[in-house]
């Protein structure tokens, strides 16, 4: 079974700045350039990979946990581009059409979500491909959870195993990608690390003490430069520790069954292409059109699945919006992040669904 989490956002953001020299305009002077790009990308990975079980993650409007451990964190982030903002809710109307599950627990980003997703489902028996070009989730490869980087420019895809991962940072295990982070710092979220070091000599020191803190418990073994720049920033650095691990034991309100990929072609989906003009996708939502067939190969025998016709057994629709609860949400007390008031009016105009639809307060 291949289980592929897709960060929503993170394609969003490429899909806005690959198409911003060249903007797409329909006839009804509407920017669809992050529609199209973003639905083209998800069906031709679709269509490519034959997943057998598909989610979608996005950030939730508001802060997280992190707002609150560290009041500056992506505090040096402009406004969020407000073709970004107008594109997330009928992004959100597209794929529900897709009957692939949308994943936001609010408080967490969707790193976390989808970090706990993977490492859950992994222990279930999964292949998970985690879908991301950002560079921290390096950390949650495993022999069973893999990174699978969208090129650049159209370029080539590049997947992430341990060893891919090890060989990139010069490190032994995917583990130490925190490690390096935080030594390091993460210019794009403001979390400050050990100024002067970088990656080369971060995965040095790494090699030697195995952690940050295996660092600083050798502190005397370092040289009187690298003393001084680890000092300076002992105050900070289990804060800077934390802000980049990626949570993985987030209590998920979802089964495996919630996240199979059986959809077919809908009249929902046809509507939201011709109402958005994107003729060009209708052709592509029947090439990847499939159902469920019985007894699947798990997907360690590398096998391409082959589905049969659809039939009308056994399919879920209209999943969309997967609304979680209890424990996660109790927890997340989320900080107002750096959005404009009218952005976020647009974001609850998003339905969250699972047992009743409800207006996000």
């Amino acid at each position: 079974m291949k289980l592929f989490l897709i960060d929503g956002h993170a394609l969003v953001f490429k899909m806005y700045y690959a198409f911003l020299g060249r903007p797409m305009v329909n006839s009804k002077g509407v920017d669809t350039s992050i529609l199209f790009g973003f639905t083209k990308y998800l069906l031709e990975l679709i269509d490519r990979e034959r997943p057998t079980h598909i989610a979608v993650s996005f950030d939730p409007p508001g802060g997280t946990f992190r707002n609150e451990l560290y009041p500056a964190y992506k505090a040096n982030r402009g406004e969020t581009p407000a073709l970004v903002v107008e594109a997330l809710e009928p992004l959100t109307r597209i794929v529900e059409a897709l009957d692939i599950p949308v994943l936001m627990i609010p408080g967490f980003e969707a790193d976390d979500v989808i970090g706990s997703a993977a490492k859950r489902f992994a222990s279930e028996g999964f292949e998970v491909w985690m879908v991301t070009p950002d560079k921290d989730y390096g950390q949650l490869v495993s022999p069973r959870i893999r990174q699978l980087k969208p090129g650049k420019g159209g370029g080539e895809s590049e997947l992430l195993g341990v060893e891919e991962v090890c060989d990139k940072w010069k490190i032994a295990s995917p583990a130490q990608v925190i490690d390096i982070l935080a030594i390091c710092g993460d210019a794009s979220d403001n979390v400050p690390g050990v100024q002067g070091v970088g990656p080369v000599g971060a995965a040095r020191l790494l090699g030697k003490y195995g952690s940050v803190e295996g660092v600083y418990a050798h502190l005397d073994e370092l040289t009187a430069r690298q003393q001084e720049q680890f000092r300076a920033a002992q105050d900070h650095i289990a804060l800077s520790k934390e802000l980049v691990t990626i949570k993985t034991d987030i209590p998920l309100d979802v089964t495996a069954e919630d996240l199979v990929y059986d959809t077919v072609e809908t009249p929902a989906l046809d509507a939201l292409l011709d109402h958005y003009e994107m003729p060009s996708l209708k052709r592509l939502v029947k090439k990847v059109a499939v159902a469920p067939a019985a007894g699947r190969l798990p997907a360690s025998e590398n096998v391409r699945l082959r589905r049969t016709p659809p039939t009308s057994s056994g399919i879920l629709r209209s999943r969309g919006w997967l609304r979680f609860s209890g424990a996660a949400a109790s927890r997340a007390r989320p900080q107002r992040r750096r959005t404009s008031p009218a952005a976020v009016a647009r974001f609850r105009c998003v339905r969250w669904t699972a047992k009743r639809s409800e207006t996000i307060k």
